[in-house]
């Protein structure tokens, strides 16, 4: 028979907890469970869960939906949602929006197993979609589509009406199983400003010996992209036997890859790894970032990076590489007004294939000599580097400063007695003590209080005599004559 339908919604807020699950059996089709707030919605259940069992692959069931809808904000901590399916039906949608939408120690969960049979499984998996009016962060959560068999992973699509933060424990991820022959789910994220950091990961990725494709990534904002942090990465991953991983694309007004953050496209079968493309309106600025595509044995995948304004890049790397077999290294494209490399590295190399050729079309290149470029093969033919502008070496223009001491006794002149033959007055100035000042410096200028002042007209030693000073005497140069 059929699940019933399920349904909580409150005027204002709206709290629950604990285990809310429609089933259904055999042919039968799934309910559906709704929660709806006007204003909060909270909730902190252990299990959240709509499943489908399924055996009929003649006359396979609908599938089960999940929503969540609030007025204000959604939060969800310590919970679980899930939407799966066993046989021939693809498993339901799981929507949550929210004003202000929280996610704390979350597992979002959508899959289709088949019966554990390869090529039993027909279904797709759901989708899963979070959308935020304003705000959307995540903290130790972790956000799943998959397939088993021959159903592709459903997509996952999150969105924000002002900032996305992907933050610690977090892992969103769409993957296809080693028995699974479609794909992988697509992943989209957007948000005016979009953050992955404190060791966020996204992820879509094929498991070993499958025959799956890759998913693909997009990250879009339309302000600032950040990915920071040790851990933090938006990468593609591919185990298959002979399909690419999926494209990776990362656009918004400022991109800024940091402090070990990563993007990559990465393949360990004998597929290929898959494209990256990033461009920015404004910048791209890498700080300890890493761009990179690699391959064990199929061919990399290619780099190609467009940015309006500045390329700038310090202590990073823009790479593809093969490590083996006979796959070509991938090809990297870079198109900037200006570009600042800072013991950096962009290198396209192979093994057994060709290397890739790099192509740099910029207004203005500036690299210090601690930086590289290079596309180089150890069997193949190396690629080729096209720099459209001129290379400027900024370490290059410098200069040893002279390390020659200043003669001071050439900036002395000579004594005022001296070259009045031994006739003149005679004028002494005591100060506050010290070190004396360097001959070569200026003299600092100090209130003179008392002084002691010694006068010989007729230069005579004998009469000589100390005159003590009551109070400030004016002086004048006294040069005899």
């Amino acid at each position: 028979g059929n699940a019933g339908t399920i349904r909580l919604a409150a005027g204002n807020d709206l709290s629950t907890a604990g285990e809310i699950t429609a089933h259904a059996f055999d042919d039968g089709n799934p309910g559906t469970i709704t929660l709806t707030a006007g204003d909060t919605l909270l909730f902190t259940g252990k299990l959240l869960r709509s499943c489908i069992f399924c055996s009929n692959d003649e006359n396979p069931p609908l599938a089960t939906f999940v929503r969540f809808d609030a007025g204000g904000d959604l939060v969800l901590s310590d919970a679980f949602v899930s939407a799966t399916t066993f046989g021939a039906a693809g498993s339901g949608r799981l929507t949550m929006v929210g004003r202000n939408i929280t996610f704390d120690a979350v597992e979002l969960f959508s899959a289709t197993t088949g019966s554990g049979v390869a090529g039993s499984g027909e279904g797709e998996a759901g989708t899963i979609t979070v959308a935020a009016r304003e705000g959307l962060v995540l903290r130790d959560t972790e956000i799943l589509t998959t397939t088993f068999l021959r159903g592709a992973a459903g997509s996952v699509a999150l969105s924000a009406g002002t900032r996305l933060t992907v933050g610690a424990g977090t892992e969103i991820k769409s993957e296809a199983d080693t028995l699974a022959t479609v794909r992988a789910g697509q992943i989209t994220l957007a948000a005016p400003i979009l953050s992955v950091e404190g060791g966020g990961v996204v992820t879509t990725s094929v498991l070993e010996d499958s025959v799956a494709s890759g998913g693909g990534i997009t990250l879009t904002a339309t302000d600032t992209l950040t990915i920071t942090g040790a851990g933090s990465a938006v990468r593609s991953e591919n185990g298959g036997t002979s399909t690419e991983a999926g494209q990776v694309g990362l656009a918004a007004g400022t991109i800024r890859i940091a402090d070990g953050g990563l993007v990559s496209t990465s393949s360990t079968g004998a597929g290929g790894s898959g494209a990256i493309r990033l461009v920015a309106t404004d910048r791209l600025q890498l700080a300890d970032g890493r761009i990179t595509t690699q391959s064990t044995e199929g061919g990399g995948g290619t780099i190609d990076i467009q940015a309006r304004e500045l390329i700038d890049l310090f202590e990073s790397q823009i790479t593809t590489e093969v490590a083996g077999g006979a796959g070509d290294a991938g090809d990297i494209t870079i198109d900037p007004e200006a570009m600042v490399l800072q013991s950096s590295l962009i290198r396209a190399n192979a093994v057994g294939g060709d290397g890739g050729n790099i192509r740099i079309q910029v207004g203005s290149l500036i690299s210090d000599r601690a930086s590289v470029i290079e596309a180089s093969s150890e069997l193949g033919v190396s690629g080729q580097i096209d720099i459209s502008a001129p290379e400027t070496d900024v370490s290059g223009g410098l200069v040893v400063l002279a390390t020659d001491f200043l003669d001071a006794a050439s900036s002395l002149t000579d004594r005022c007695a001296a070259a009045a033959a031994g006739r003149g007055s005679r004028f002494a100035s005591v100060g506050r003590g010290g070190v004396p000042a360097a001959p070569d410096v200026p003299l600092p200028s100090f209130l003179i209080a008392a002084h002691e002042l010694f006068v010989d007209a007729d230069h005579n030693p004998a009469a000589d005599r100390r005159a003590a000073a009551p109070g400030p005497i004016s002086l004048a140069m006294a040069c005899g004559g």
